[in-house]
């Protein structure tokens, strides 16, 4: 084993396959066929060097720390904690949700480099918003409020895809006074 040296690399290739994780030249033979759900496609020649093998079209990039995408995450999530907040306020004031920041009077943009936020429906009883992830290794969300039939009572609950996903979860329901995120996500404290 010529070079034992660990050289780390997450890869992004421009054709929209992301690869992610730790690779290095001493275990790149032992990676192809290990069951790794981080990783979409992984191709490599034996007996050559990573960097000088890599197709013209692709690109190399340093890993993010958990700490950035923790980061990126949690803007997603104030967006949407502020949306569903507004929400309740303006149901207070107008007897209906709001479809659009504008009308809640937030300065939310419509996307952002890591997320695109839509208002996907809103009427008297719920409305239900969403963070759609644009980057593959950040996980989306969705805001809902429901509102009471027989009070001024609101349920409010935000879902977290439980993998990274450029999807947001479907809608939640509400059975009783307890709202549940779709299978694929979790609700968020």
């Amino acid at each position: 084993m010529q070079n034992q040296k660990l050289a780390f690399w997450r890869l992004l290739f421009i054709s929209g396959t992301l690869v992610s994780g730790v690779v290095s030249d001493f275990e790149l033979s032992n990676l192809i066929g290990l069951n790794i759900s981080t990783f979409s496609k992984v191709v490599f020649k034996s007996n050559t060097s990573l960097a000088g093998d890599l197709p013209a079209n692709t690109k190399v990039k340093q890993a993010e720390s958990k700490k950035q995408i923790q980061i990126k995450q949690s803007q997603a999530k104030d967006y949407i904690s502020s949306i569903n907040r507004a929400q309740v306020v303006f149901h207070l004031n107008n007897a209906q949700f709001a479809s659009s920041t504008k009308q809640l009077k937030l300065e939310i943009p419509k996307e952002n480099n890591y997320y695109k936020f839509e208002f996907v429906s809103s009427n008297s009883k719920y409305a239900y918003t969403t963070a759609a992830a644009k980057q593959m290794n950040l996980k989306s969300y969705a805001g809902v409020i429901f509102k009471s039939k027989l009070s001024d009572t609101f349920y409010l609950a935000i879902c977290q895809t439980n993998q990274p996903a450029n999807k947001p979860p479907t809608i939640p329901i509400k059975i009783g006074d307890k709202v549940y995120c779709s299978a694929d996500s979790s609700k968020l404290d």
